[in-house]
């Protein structure tokens, strides 16, 4: 995995260990995320969804993960306009990437 770490832009930057726990971390963050935004579905909480995805957007846009940047812009039109399907589909999408994600670091 280090190689892979190693060809980013936090690998070239902080070396493919330091990375690769930066990046351990931040996926924590965003599992964690993921779980309240479900809470927050779950209660109808269109305001603590869009905070969550202003968050999402600027660290994903800071980590270099476009797709979690997207996702972030996603929920919260979703959330201005109350698109509670929408809103569930992307929340889903999210968890599997970030399962992803962090099957590749282990």
């Amino acid at each position: 995995m280090e190689s892979a770490v190693s060809d980013t832009y936090l690998g070239k930057i902080l070396g493919a260990e330091k990375a690769t726990k930066l990046l351990k971390v931040f996926f924590l963050d965003v599992t964690q995320k993921t779980d309240q935004l479900n809470k927050y579905l779950c209660d109808g909480n269109m305001i603590e969804i869009r905070k969550i995805a202003h968050a999402l957007k600027g660290s994903g846009k800071s980590y270099g993960f476009e797709y979690i940047t997207e996702t972030g812009r996603k929920l919260s039109a979703c959330a201005r306009c109350k698109d509670y399907s929408g809103l569930k589909e992307l929340i889903e999408n999210l968890d599997v990437y970030t399962k992803k994600q962090k099957k590749i670091l282990s």
